[in-house]
């Protein structure tokens, strides 16, 4: 299997990995991790770090993702259209590079929101080359990826009831 680890700085690094090219033989197999890009959670915010002079490839990968699955004919993958947006934090990078945020709310439980394999490889929106340059574009554009689960938080609390009304002021006394 290919795979690049996008160490970022002290936070989580994870894989990302193309899918056909076989790993090769071990003498123990080490326990496969968890999938960093599935959620358990309401919502996710994938973190991406982007080298600022690789800003216009990140954005095209992904405006090409985004556009496999508007156009798609598969349920599934239009789900994941209406659900996931891609933002660009304003103002200048930071020491990691251009902060992207990629949004899924709300996500799909049983659904990997990874560039690699899911949305390259295995949606079918690419050509194996294509997905493959992609993928080595998209590894040389980053400084790292964040992916993060989150609930909802902060739900909206009832008004509080509505003071009585004052009672109505006594009537003047009727002049004579």
């Amino acid at each position: 299997m290919v795979a690049v680890l996008f160490a970022g700085f002290a936070f989580t690094a994870v894989s990302v990995q193309a899918q056909d090219a076989p790993a090769p033989a071990q003498e123990a197999q080490a326990p496969a991790q968890a999938d960093a890009f599935t959620f358990s959670t309401d919502a996710a915010v994938m973190t991406y770090y982007v080298k600022p002079d690789q800003v216009a490839t990140f954005e095209k990968i992904w405006g090409q993702i985004r556009g496999g699955l508007e156009a798609s004919d598969k349920p599934e993958l239009k789900a994941i259209s209406s659900t996931l947006k891609v933002f660009k934090a304003s103002g200048a990078p930071t020491e990691n590079g251009v902060a992207y945020f990629v949004i899924v709310d709300p996500v799909n439980k049983t659904q990997s929101y990874s560039p690699s394999p899911f949305f390259l490889f295995e949606t079918g929106f690419f050509d194996d080359a294509t997905a493959r340059q992609y993928l080595a574009d998209l590894q040389a554009a980053l400084n790292g990826i964040v992916p993060v689960g989150v609930d909802n938080a902060a739900a909206p609390v009832a008004p509080p009831p509505m003071a009585p009304e004052a009672p109505a002021a006594p009537a003047a006394p009727a002049a004579q």
